[in-house]
């Protein structure tokens, strides 16, 4: 997860180039995990503050279990990964005021996609995420200062896929100024097909209207991709 910048000062640290070298084993999933994702132009804008999303970083990403950081303890076999990372009203001083990852893979079997789905939903991903992946990243900026506890709460959309989304909430400390990071995570799934998918603002809370309207069209997108599969 990049950082954010804008409200918050924290400066940009876009997430490392992919490795381009025999990162799917099939060329099929690839495609279908590459259509799924969203583009710029998808994303609906966040309704406060008005701005426009912009690609900062993408590419396909590495299958192997070995290249799959995180909190999971069942990894599924992935054959295809594809990742693009977004930045909210970037202006021309490379501050912005959001920040956003859309992560699609494909494993082998459904089966393995039900088990990571299932496992996300438990409290202990939960509290192992938000230490690693919300209180660690945002921790590991040079001055900021974490000035409470992160909480989490389960939200609801109805997307007609398997879902879990929450929003982290963190209170922080920049250069001495009082702020709140939000960070809106969701995990959706389908068939072979999972989607990672997250917004982090500091200058207000994102809507759930917003973000679920994205979570819709990528879980249209799996159940497409999920059919031509078997055609």
């Amino acid at each position: 997860m990049a950082a954010l910048a804008g409200c918050s000062g924290v400066a940009t640290q876009p997430a490392p180039t992919p490795s381009p070298s025999a990162t799917a084993t099939s060329a099929a999933d690839q495609a279908s995990v590459e259509q799924i994702t969203l583009a710029a132009a998808d994303l609906k804008p966040l309704t406060t503050p008005a701005s426009a999303w912009t690609v900062v970083d993408e590419g396909a990403l590495p299958v192997s279990a070995a290249a799959q950081p995180g909190c999971l303890t069942h990894v599924p076999k992935f054959t295809a990964a594809y990742g693009r990372e977004f930045s909210y009203g970037l202006n021309a001083a490379g501050l912005e005021q959001g920040h956003g990852e859309i992560i699609v893979e494909a494993a082998q079997s459904a089966a393995d996609i039900t088990l990571a789905q299932t496992e996300v939903a438990t409290t202990t991903y939960q509290a192992c995420y938000e230490t690693d992946q919300i209180r660690g990243y945002l921790g590991g900026h040079a001055g900021v200062t974490m000035t409470g506890a992160t909480t989490r709460q389960l939200e609801t959309v109805s997307i007609g896929v398997p879902d879990v989304t929450m929003t982290f909430t963190t209170p922080f400390k920049f250069q001495n100024q009082a702020k709140v990071d939000y960070t809106v995570v969701s995990w959706t799934s389908y068939d072979r097909y999972r989607v990672v998918s997250w917004v982090q603002t500091c200058c207000g809370r994102p809507k759930i209207g917003d973000v679920s309207v994205d979570l819709l069209v990528m879980s249209q997108r799996m159940q497409a991709a999920a059919t031509r599969q078997v055609q």
